[in-house]
């Protein structure tokens, strides 16, 4: 199995080689524009998380979970 796994990627490499293979990597969007997704994505994760977050403060989490293993 390591033989398989070492062996692919060492012979993908050696085709790179022989074939001169050149290549430039562009991004599809420009930086500023990741930056402020990335940013949006962390505020709305950070909203989409504060109820549960808020429940678990007050308790309301601990209760139901704690009903659960009651006989």
């Amino acid at each position: 199995m390591l033989l398989k796994v070492g062996l692919l990627p060492w012979l993908l490499h050696r085709l790179i080689r022989q074939l001169d293979v050149k290549w430039d990597v562009e991004g599809l969007i420009n930086v500023p524009t990741t930056m402020l997704i990335g940013i949006v994505l962390v505020v709305f994760s950070f909203n989409l998380a504060l109820p549960d977050l808020a429940a678990r403060e007050h308790g309301h989490a601990r209760r139901r979970s704690a009903s659960r293993w009651r006989a």
